[in-house]
């Protein structure tokens, strides 16, 4: 039985999530819930999340809703050749330096969700449209390029020095 993974098209977190899915090559069923159209309010859906949001992941009954959980998910589970395993080392100390850079990415990667899509469902749900969602998104990501540098940095001293 294939994993379910309801998604919006537009979504930076869904499309993480397919992304993935799509390099363990887990037999997945696109499920596209329309946020601009409210879907993710059927009570359908809201009988799978009642979160509402995308992604969310159903295998075989459990439900993830997160995508870097989904991910994790994914390349815990179901990746199955070992030259893919380095998305998701199963070495622990790889793998918290892994979960590190995904936590690092949080701020980056809610500014990129609320912007795309305040600006493209907002209007539609009478919201009115801002010429500055991109803002928060500019900012955070001068911020998250200066300390990505800065790691990049720290990482290159601390490999020399050993």
């Amino acid at each position: 039985m294939p994993l379910k993974l309801y998604k919006f098209r537009l979504s930076p977190p869904a499309r993480l999530a397919h992304l993935v899915a799509e390099l363990c090559e887990a037999n997945v069923e696109y499920i596209e819930v329309d946020l601009s159209k409210a879907e993710q309010f059927s009570a359908e859906f809201l009988a799978i999340n009642p979160k509402h949001q995308v992604p969310t992941l159903d295998d075989n009954g459990v439900y993830i809703a997160q995508s870097r959980d989904i991910c994790k998910h994914l390349c815990t589970t179901y990746v199955n050749k070992p030259e893919d395993s380095h998305w998701y080392p199963a070495d622990p100390i790889k793998r918290e330096e892994v979960d590190r850079w995904l936590d690092w990415s949080k701020p980056l990667h809610l500014a990129l969700e609320r912007g795309t899509v305040m600006a493209y469902v907002g209007p539609q749900a009478g919201v009115p449209f801002r010429e500055n969602y991109g803002i928060d998104i500019c900012i955070i990501g001068a911020l998250a390029r200066s300390d990505l540098q800065t790691q990049l940095e720290l990482k290159k001293q601390i490999a020399i020095a050993e």
